[in-house]
């Protein structure tokens, strides 16, 4: 994996667990704090790829 995807992964993660981490009291369990990160990557890999497959590389959409 490249830097460049791992930076969107890194915001789009970012943005998905934010709100909940926002709901969480301070000096919760790190642990749960660690799932809802955790959760939040497996989230963006799956949009990633959802977009790797709606988009192959190489093709620009609209430009078919």
């Amino acid at each position: 994996m490249d830097e460049s995807r791992k930076k969107v992964l890194w915001i789009c993660a970012a943005i998905l667990a934010a709100p909940r981490l926002v709901e969480m009291k301070d000096g919760q369990n790190s642990a749960a704090q660690a799932g809802v990160t955790m959760d939040a990557i497996q989230k963006a890999e799956r949009i990633m790829q959802q977009i790797d497959c709606r988009y192959p590389a190489g093709k620009v959409p609209g430009r078919d």
